[in-house]
């Protein structure tokens, strides 16, 4: 008989609690649930308030984990509207985050019993076309070094960070597979080139480039940051 007030401790015992926190792994958990319950593949939103009056987290807390899970590929769109946030679960996400936050010895099961949910990955890329795109990656490594050299030379920003380098995972190849489907790659350097440029001189040195640049909404069928930076391409009144 299952006492009332037990909390599944065995559960909680596959997760590493050196590198992640109790309201990190809850979250995780709610958002597997939350996108399975609204239909695979199907972004969701949910208001704030709600997730807050739900899990018992506090909101700046929230915002935290957010930005967090956002950087191991969780999509979310901030709308304002209603304070609701679009979440998008996919399973390249969940592997970053049980690859990093579940023990060693416990990741093969936690990934075994999550897949039969049929979560979406790199969405059946081929293994071909991931190694043209990681390819692609290193070219646009090398532009980024080269325009982060230019701008220190003209004295626009200081030499005072590492090499630059264009950190990469399931999430940035799917989405760069895609770019590349729909722009030429002549156009796609052109336009991440002004991109890096704006990025250098706001002093903004994220190593999150590629997610950012190459960001897909699904609603519209479109790369809203790369459409952006598209138009000012052939602009002349850049200031670089």
């Amino acid at each position: 008989m299952k006492h009332p007030l037990a909390t599944n401790f065995k559960k909680l015992f596959q997760y590493d609690f050196r590198f992640t926190k109790l309201d990190e792994a809850i979250f995780f958990e709610w958002l597997i649930v939350k996108q399975k319950s609204f239909g695979e593949g199907n972004p969701f939103f949910y208001q704030n308030r709600r997730v807050i009056e739900e899990l018992g987290i506090k909101r700046n807390r929230l915002n935290s984990i957010k930005l967090k899970f956002r950087d191991y590929g969780l999509n979310i769109n901030c709308t304002g509207l209603l304070n609701a946030t679009h979440y998008l679960v996919e399973y390249d996400f969940i592997e970053q985050f049980i690859n990093n936050h579940v023990k060693h010895e416990e990741q093969h099961e936690m990934l075994k019993n999550i897949r039969h949910l049929n979560f979406k990955g790199e969405n059946n890329i081929t293994k071909s076309e991931k190694e043209q795109v990681i390819q692609f990656i290193q070219v646009l490594n090398e532009i980024c070094k080269a325009r982060k050299t230019i701008h220190i030379n003209y004295g626009n920003i200081n030499d005072d960070s590492s090499e630059v380098e264009l950190p990469y995972n399931g999430k940035s190849i799917y989405q760069l597979h895609l770019l590349c489907k729909r722009y030429s790659k002549e156009v796609i350097i052109q336009t991440f080139q002004v991109f890096i440029d704006a990025m250098l001189l706001e002093k903004d040195f994220t190593p999150h480039y590629l997610n950012n640049f190459s960001s897909y909404d699904a609603h519209k069928d479109g790369f809203p940051v790369f459409d952006r930076y598209d138009r000012l391409v052939n602009d002349d009144d850049l200031p670089f």
